[in-house]
């Protein structure tokens, strides 16, 4: 299971997310804050977070992006309405593989490759020009269009949460190692060296 990419981890605070890549240039307007113009599209509206003003605030939009027009890649990061956690880590690119990889795979991977080396999906769909891909039990994401990837990244569809700290200090150690005095586990819940607690939901197909 994939848990970090771009720098970033899944279940990272939304504090943890502007330290390590900044303050984001964009944000998304989330669908509830849409106005009701009749427009089914309006939720996807993209605000310069320079705009916000008045009673917005950043830690209200869920979706951020972190644009690089020097190496034409942009990071979109989406945070859990109840948690305020990250739940998902994508890397666009335009016109370059720039995009760190996963498990191998890259911007302009085709899907032959992709197939070879990670086998069937769990879900797969296609919407107008592109199909996406989705290997559930990595919470990995492959988005492509004429057969060849053009965004990846990470999505989990359970909840993922920080498990308690290692006894011993370190940054990473087996589950076993860590502090549960005060935190139970829950059954089938994963447990990641690097301190990820990925909640029990729905079986993966």
């Amino acid at each position: 299971m994939q848990t970090e990419y771009a720098g970033l981890r899944l279940a990272d605070t939304m504090a943890e997310v502007k330290y390590a890549e900044g303050y984001p240039p964009f944000v998304v307007q989330n669908p509830e804050n849409a106005k009701a113009d009749g427009n089914p599209f309006s939720f996807f509206e993209v605000i310069e977070t320079k705009t916000l003003s008045g009673d917005q605030k950043l830690e209200d939009c869920r979706s951020w992006e972190y644009p690089d027009d020097q190496s034409k890649v942009r990071i979109d990061v989406e945070f859990d309405a109840p948690t305020k956690t990250l739940n998902s880590i994508f890397c666009y690119s335009e016109g370059s593989n720039a995009c760190p990889a996963i498990l191998g795979i890259s911007v302009g991977t085709d899907e032959a490759a992709i197939l070879a080396d990670l086998g069937k999906p769990s879900e797969e769909r296609i919407d107008g020009i592109t199909k996406i891909m989705k290997y559930n039990s990595l919470n990995a994401w492959f988005y492509l269009t004429k057969k060849k990837v053009y965004m990846l990244g990470l999505k989990s569809d359970r909840p993922v949460d920080k498990a308690p700290p290692c006894k011993s200090g370190s940054l990473s150690c087996e589950p076993w190692e860590r502090d549960w005095s005060k935190l139970a586990i829950s059954p089938g819940a994963i447990v990641t060296n690097s301190g990820e607690l990925v909640k029990p939901g729905r079986a993966d197909r």
